[in-house]
């Protein structure tokens, strides 16, 4: 593979004792030459050099950087070591080397000579944490932990000032929780990349909503500062949501520790996000097959992913409990103070970036793995005490991804000397997450979406009324479908409904897994089946055959017909703490 090269290495001195194994070939006045001896020499061609030689750590492949000159510039190819053959060194003669047929033996040899004499380096085109033998290292565009030199065409080489991108943060950042946590988020990548192996966790998803004026892009662009270029219209680390889904996953390829953006969602054109943000936590793309029917290679990344929206991701994705605990998501939040605010963030971190994260990775590698992930472990249990120890089991399933911020947060504050106040992010983090906690509740939004529809669809469903309704030959009249009745009895009502009626409705409503709602409905005491299975044999109507059925109970204060003389109203509540109906006219249910 040859390709056009345009980057400067540091390179490793080569051997002191060089013994050429072609020593009758050499340089001579800007040429190949043979020495016959006697002060004779044949010229060959115009010379080619060897710049450097470079072995790239994540594939152990050789390559050379080549060098020469073809009239008035120089050219530089990288060639890899497997395409010193004759026919595929030949392909050089289009950029200009002096290469051809009659001479192709002899550039070889020479090319040998080179190579004994060219200075050594190191590269790496993939990013992030990764391993030189059992040595744990940290590839940016100079790593951390070895020397190498990232061979890539990701903008992260560090730009601008250190220092200036500092005090940019002490004057604009500090003192203001939502965008403290923007820079975290950022540095988060690192923390992730360094122990995720460790704690068997995916990647972070974190979803910034609201409109234009709410400065979330200024601070997804703060965060990404820390690792790379933030200009979206270079090939750095902030990109959109308008592109491809195999552009999507290339631009998280390998990535294991630099933040990665995916800016407006709304660009998409997606309609449904549930398969893509499995992924992006996930951390693994889908299994494809070759055209050959063979398994092609899978992308892989672990890192933090930062996404912006006029909405919700969640919201527009099927109703599954898995993800809604994989992703954070905060709602119309004022990332920014002010316009000005903005304006010298943006200003700052489009020309000073990239500087921030290696140091930081340093300080990981001299703390170690164990320090680290005990300092997680403190804060988890931190965060769950909380949510008095957490109650809410979802809560302990999305604890390990805020524990992970909150110990960047405090790390960072450490290393750095940034005045970040970690407990009131931790408040910031956990007031977002008792907004969410209702809507991750699958079973409870369930069961409210199941009571609207009934309610809206209630010309579908017959109704009889316990004793009232003996004598009577027929139920109420039905238009349309019948997907069920209602039966009315002393402790409230049940909803019983065909099974192919129930699953379209929770399918309309984006419930791919009606079992699931089922099993958490009969846990909390809302289904009314046998031991063993999820249904109840029963009649449709008033005449007709047994059939297996759902009925789910509604309590009776939660529909019409209490004599609100005889019975103070109380409230029923959902297992989530929530009223999902009041009393509407006969038949009806209306959801609040």
């Amino acid at each position: 593979m040859m390709r056009q090269m345009n980057r400067s290495k540091q390179a490793i001195a080569p051997k002191k004792a060089i013994k050429l194994p072609f020593p009758n070939i050499d340089i001579k006045d800007g040429y190949i030459v043979i020495d016959n001896g006697d002060g004779d020499f044949t010229k060959v061609g115009r010379e080619i050099r060897i710049k450097s030689i470079e072995t790239d750590l994540d594939t152990d492949a050789v390559a050379y950087i080549l060098t020469f000159q073809y009239g008035e510039r120089i050219v530089e190819k990288r060639v890899e070591r497997g395409d010193l053959t004759k026919v595929k060194l030949l392909r050089l003669l289009e950029s200009g080397a002096d290469i051809f047929d009659h001479n192709v033996d002899t550039i070889i040899r020479h090319l040998r000579n080179e190579e004994v004499r060219a200075p050594m380096v190191n590269v790496h085109h993939q990013i992030g944490w990764g391993k030189y033998g059992d040595k744990p290292i940290y590839k940016h565009y100079q790593a951390v932990g070895i020397e190498s030199t990232f061979s890539g065409s990701l903008a992260i080489e560090p730009q601008g000032d250190f220092d200036k991108w500092k005090n940019m943060v002490d004057t604009e950042v500090l003192g203001h929780t939502p965008l403290e946590l923007a820079l975290v988020l950022g540095f988060s990548a690192v923390t992730i990349g360094f122990i995720s192996e460790d704690l068997a966790s995916g990647s972070l998803v974190s979803h910034l909503s609201g409109d234009s004026t709410t400065g979330k892009t200024t601070a997804v662009m703060l965060a990404g500062s820390v690792a790379g270029c933030v200009d979206s219209k270079k090939n750095g680390l902030c990109g959109t949501w308008n592109t491809t889904r195999n552009a999507l996953m290339g631009h998280l390829r390998d990535n294991y520790g630099l933040p990665v953006i995916f800016d407006e969602a709304s660009m998409s054109g997606l309609k449904d996000y549930t398969n893509i943000l499995y992924m992006l936590s996930e951390g693994k793309e889908k299994a494809r097959l070759t055209k050959e029917l063979d398994m092609r290679e899978q992308a892989n990344w672990r890192t933090s992913i930062l996404s912006t929206g006029e909405y919700g991701l969640v919201g527009k994705s099927k109703q599954n409990t898995g993800l809604r605990v994989r992703i954070l998501e905060f709602f119309d939040v004022n990332w920014t103070t002010s316009a000005e605010n903005a304006e010298a963030i943006k200003e700052t971190v489009l020309k000073n970036y990239g500087h921030a994260a290696p140091l930081f990775a340093e300080c990981l590698l001299k703390l170690g793995k164990s320090e680290v992930i005990q300092t997680v472990d403190n804060w988890r249990e931190r965060y769950l005490s909380e949510f008095h120890g957490g109650n809410d089991r979802l809560t302990e399933r999305s604890s390990l991804n805020v524990a992970i911020l909150l110990t960047t947060a405090e790390l960072v504050k450490q290393h750095f000397g940034f005045s970040i106040d970690v407990e009131k992010m931790l408040g910031f983090i956990a007031d977002s997450e008792r907004q969410t906690m209702e809507d991750r509740d699958i079973g409870a939004k369930a069961y409210n979406y199941f009571l609207e529809q009934v309610a809206i669809h209630q010309h579908k469903f017959s109704s009889s009324h316990g004793e009232l309704s003996k004598g009577l030959e027929d139920f109420e009249t039905v238009q349309g479908d019948h997907w069920g009745h209602w039966d009315h009895t002393d402790e409230g009502a049940e909803i019983v409904i065909t099974k192919e009626a129930f699953k379209q409705i929770l399918k309309d409503g984006g419930y791919e897994d009606p079992r699931m709602i089922l099993s958490r409905w009969k846990q909390q005491g809302l289904l009314n089946c046998e031991s063993d299975r999820h249904t109840r044999r029963r009649k449709l109507g008033s005449k007709g055959p047994t059939l297996d059925l759902y009925v789910i109970k509604v309590e009776r204060d939660l529909m019409t017909g209490v004599d609100e003389e005889e019975k103070p109203r109380q409230a029923s509540r959902l297992p989530n703490g929530k009223v999902p109906v009041k009393k509407v006219k006969a038949g009806a249910l209306k959801v609040v």
